[in-house]
């Protein structure tokens, strides 16, 4: 009965799953490789060296079958390893993780440290499976040691380290989401006297062949900024602003006052932008020091340098902003704290495109000094362009070891207890998006316990028959930085309105399965079955006849379902009813979203009827242009799907970015906010009536095709048989220069959900279309209209599988 399945509908961009809707918007991240075959094992070594180029030890590489994948098994694999240019940041990390995990009598001593990145063919590729390093040659302590690996977002893990067969050291390190990693291996010694460490740090000569030479100075810094020959005009001028939050006075003069009133303006905007970038990377800032740099010419234009710009900032006294070290002195947790070097990089038009962590973007160089209490001594840049940079101390979010728990108690439908009571704890370990504030609740269906001869049916507050809700979330609120937070646990009916928990009591609610049944098989072959299983012993009656009732809504007016046929093709003929009644075929009784129940009667002349049952699928797409639900955020799966937006993802969001898996952008919401998809101008202008910016190809929102890790967006559909389905795409290269036409390709699939519903990752995916043939790496010429091509689905053989794939090229200039 193929022709009742449904199919589901998902897309993939080279390297990047997408998304498929009608009339959606949606674009690639990335103009990178898909592969497809597990490339063979390998051994990879590398010196090691530290910032000053001294080999300090051999790293290398055990790459086990299936670590990388590429077009061909025998890829060229290499391993590229440079000295780490930040050590202080990721050593005070390891420092703080430490003591986090209750290391607190020891500090690290000895280390070993360098960047790590892979490349198959040429092209960078993050592992897929774990990987062991042997470290050979260090002179570090083999009965106190440790590994780490750092990926420069504030993530930090520490593993076992042993000694390997060679007399060396090895670890086993877990794939990070990040393409760059630094690995590292240390030994400890008691904890001593904390003192500033920066022998390691970025070198950054601010003296090599410069020829332009200038310097500001105030009461708290001196900052000097060099450039080599061309980079900045003889006569330019340098400009430093301090960003300080002043009190306007009656005291002060017109000019003053609207000079202080620019400054303070600019203050919020700075900490608004730093607010946002540390709750999209799940920290908190404690506190900063802004500066507004910029070069002016002669005539006092601004003007920006055709190079690199060398800038040292040297404090006269070591300094820290007060809310900093107030949190400092209060800090009662485990939580790390940093300081970091921030660009809020600007466009042409004077707006903040992004802020830029100079210190952990391994494209950038930047160096921080700071004392054992975090004061900072010095800092150290390199930049191309000048605008507002910050000194900021930053508070990692999740190291705290949170726990809080709920109690659910389990009853029948006439409040009986059954079973055991069940609960549910959130903590650190536990952590799955749904627990702090903000990132996205729980499911309850999700933590439902199976019930021998029991069916879930609800989740209420107090009573079987109280208010019925279906999410819960456990916020976290501190009052200080370090402070000991507390938690509100809140309800949800809708996964949308919240309410606080308080002291009602949450009832899983089973109903006593009946000894009729609807068994779902609409997967495998479009039908829901009823089955007669009857509870008690003896003699069993024999079923004589089959009624199916519908309706619109659980509770709903139930009406007897009457056989329909349908005329499928010229010499076949359908219906929503089998012959004897006990199957029925709901994308033939336009059962879609219905309700239903079944009656059997007996030969006994009794009758017994099912609980009810819904089917969940659509008979067409839903959402096609993401305008519900009316956000521009990320999304978990379990909130965007309770908020009405129907698409679900393969790509779940990984370390740091947990809950973070489905992207929803609205240009009208925050227009200046996305200037950074490098879209040509054209795209963003503002409509003057509307004030509604045109970059959505329909409707007022699209979809960033990933999120934060590589997946797949999709949807199930109720489809008949020779029914034609007619769907309509827009896809948009993101690009990475809105002045050079760049191109992306993407992968339109449509499939049987039986074939589609184990493909859970980017890997399985990619190997399912290599075995039906198609060249996942492929892309097309196009013009700048795009293209697209049918690769599969074209043979009747093709058809005849129920699956296509279309190959989508387009340009970052247009829809």
């Amino acid at each position: 009965m193929k022709h009742t399945k449904k199919k589901r509908l998902l897309a993939i961009v080279l390297c990047m799953i997408l998304v498929l809707s009608t009339g959606i918007a949606a674009f690639a991240n990335e103009n990178v490789g898909l592969q497809s075959v597990a490339c063979q094992a390998a051994t990879l070594e590398r010196v090691m060296k530290n910032a000053d180029g001294e080999e300090v030890g051999t790293l290398i590489a055990d790459i086990p079958e299936g670590a990388f994948l590429a077009s061909s098994s025998d890829a060229n694999i290499q391993m590229d390893v440079q000295a780490d240019v930040g050590a202080d940041g990721v050593l005070d990390r390891v420092q703080q993780q430490l003591e986090a995990n209750g290391e607190t009598g020891y500090t690290l001593n000895n280390y070993v440290m360098a960047d790590v990145t892979f490349y198959v063919n040429g092209e960078k590729q993050i592992p897929q499976q774990p990987i062991t390093f042997h470290v050979s040659g260090t002179s570090i302590d083999t009965e106190n040691v440790m590994a780490f690996a750092d990926d420069r977002q504030n993530t930090t893990t520490l593993m076992d380290a042993d000694t390997d067969e060679n007399g060396g050291l090895q670890f086993t390190a877990q794939p990070f989401t990040s393409e760059t990693v630094v690995y590292g291996i240390f030994d400890v010694t008691e904890a001593a006297e904390e003192n500033t460490d920066s022998e390691n740090a970025i070198a950054i000569d601010t003296q090599a062949e410069a020829t332009y030479e200038q310097t500001y100075s105030d009461d708290q810094v001196e900052i000097k900024v060099s450039a080599a020959e061309g980079v900045l005009p003889e006569d330019a001028q340098l400009s430093v602003t301090p960003i300080v939050k002043t009190d306007i006075t009656d005291k002060m003069s017109k000019e003053e006052k609207q000079t202080a009133e620019e400054i303070n303006t600019k203050y919020d905007e700075t900490e608004q932008k730093l607010n946002e970038k540390a709750t999209e990377e799940s920290y908190s800032v404690a506190g900063f020091l802004a500066y507004d740099i910029t070069f002016t010419d002669k005539d006092g234009n601004k003007i920006e340098p055709t190079g690199d710009v060398n800038v040292s900032m040297n404090y006269k006294e070591a300094t820290i902003p007060e809310e900093a070290q107030k949190a400092i002195e209060e800090k009662t947790d485990d939580a790390a704290m940093n300081v970091t070097v921030m660009h809020l990089e600007e466009n042409a038009q004077g707006e903040v495109e992004k802020v830029v962590d100079m210190v952990a973007d391994e494209n950038e160089k930047a160096n921080v000094e700071t004392t054992d209490t975090q004061s900072v001594q010095k800092a150290e840049f390199v930049s191309d362009s000048f605008s507002v940079f910050t000194l900021t101390w930053n508070k990692s979010t999740y190291s705290k070891n949170y726990n809080s728990s709920i109690s659910i108690k389990v009853v029948d439908s006439t409040g009986a207890d059954i079973g055991e009571n069940t609960s549910y704890t959130f903590n650190s370990s536990t952590y799955n998006g749904w627990n702090v504030s903000g990132s996205g609740s729980l499911e309850l269906e999700a933590i439902k316990k199976d019930i021998t001869d029991y069916t879930y049916n609800k989740a209420t507050l107090d009573s079987v028959t109280g208010t019925e809700i279906t999410n819960v979330q456990c916020n976290v609120l501190e009052s200080g930085w370090g402070q000991e937070p507390t938690y509100t646990w809140q309800y949800s009916s809708d996964g949308t309105n919240w309410n606080d928990l308080g002291t009602h009591t949450i009832y899983f609610v089973y109903d006593r399965n009946p000894d009729v049944r609807i068994k779902d098989d609409i997967v495998n072959t479009g039908k829901l079955e009823a089955e007669y299983a009857p509870n008690s012993t003896g003699t069993v009656p024999e079923v004589t006849s089959y009624t199916w009732y519908r309706s619109d809504s659980k509770t709903g007016n139930y009406t007897k379902v009457e056989r329909v046929k349908y005329q499928a093709t010229e010499t076949n003929i359908k219906s929503n009813l089998s012959d004897n009644g006990r199957e029925l075929y709901p994308a033939y009784d336009d059962g879609a979203r219905k309700w239903y129940k079944v009656k059997v009667t007996l030969s006994d002349g009794k009758e017994e009827e099912s609980l009810p049952f819904q089917v969940t699928y659509y008979d067409q797409l839903q959402n096609g242009s993401f305008e519900k639900p009316v956000a521009n955020k990320q999304w978990s799966n379990a909130d965007y799907k309770a908020a009405g937006g129907v698409w679900q993802t393969t790509g779940i969001g990984g370390t740091g970015k947990i809950g973070q898996d489905i992207e929803i952008v609205n240009p009208s919401i925050n227009k200046g906010g996305y200037s950074d998809y490098s879209w040509k101008q054209s795209e963003w202008e503002v409509d003057g009536t509307t004030n509604k910016s045109k970059a959505p190809a329909d409707g007022n929102q699209f979809a960033e095709l990933n999120c934060e890790a590589a997946g797949a967006l999709y949807q199930d559909v109720l489809t008949k048989e020779n029914v034609s389905l007619n769907y309509w795409l827009s896809h948009h290269a993101r690009g990475t220069n809105p002045n050079s036409n760049q191109r992306d390709t993407m992968f339109l699939v449509i499939m049987p959900t039986s074939m589609a519903k184990d493909l859970t990752s980017q890997r399985s995916l990619e190997n399912k279309l290599t075995e039906l043939g198609v060249d996942v790496t492929a892309r097309d010429d196009y013009s700048d209209a795009g293209s697209n091509n049918i690769v599969y689905g074209n043979t009747p053989e093709q058809k005849a599988t129920g699956v296509m794939v279309v190959r989508i090229t387009s340009s970052n200039q247009q829809w």
